[in-house]
């Protein structure tokens, strides 16, 4: 006698576990929302804040004074150029957002946007590729480790730790 009654619980649990999931299924599928408001209107880092990034990026670094007046002028010309590329971007990507939504999607402008976007990001790394091995060049043995773990970080998506010296912590597999 427990034992159909306690299958006849796990039928009910069973059941219940079933309608919830079908449900869950139903109600994500006949959402359609339109993008949120903000977000195609979400602007790039602005100019200011890329200074704010630079400075701190220095501080972190722990620059001279003299360094700070080496690396200024490819550092402001990295960030403009930087700059014009994430509007770039911005642009390209509201555009095939777009394409995405037309009825019907026309394959070929939507593939002209993706390499469009894809080129801008090969441009964006490859600048800031460069940007990353000028800087380098003015930088201490001790600066360029600190520098290697704050690149590996951000390309991570990670954010920065206090590291204990010596230690080589950006390096994966290694304490």
């Amino acid at each position: 006698m427990e034992t159909s009654s306690t299958n006849r619980w796990l039928y009910w649990i069973i059941i219940f576990l079933i309608v919830t999931n079908l449900s869950t299924i139903v109600l994500m599928s006949q959402r359609k929302e339109p993008i949120p408001p903000g977000i195609r209107d979400r602007a790039p880092m602005e100019q200011g804040d890329e200074q704010l990034m630079s400075r701190a990026l220095h501080r972190r670094l722990g620059l001279s004074d003299e360094q700070i007046e080496k690396v200024k002028p490819f550092t402001q010309e990295y960030r403009e150029q930087v700059h014009e590329i994430k509007l770039a971007l911005k642009e390209e990507r509201v555009k095939m957002f777009d394409l995405l939504n037309a009825n019907p999607v026309n394959d070929s402008e939507l593939e002209s946007a993706t390499q469009r976007i894809g080129k801008l990001h090969t441009q964006l790394k490859q600048k800031t590729a460069r940007y990353y091995l000028e800087l380098k060049a003015e930088l201490t043995p001790k600066q360029q480790e600190e520098l290697a773990y704050m690149f590996d970080r951000m390309a991570q998506n990670q954010p920065f730790e206090p590291r204990s010296e010596g230690r080589f912590r950006h390096r994966r597999g290694r304490p």
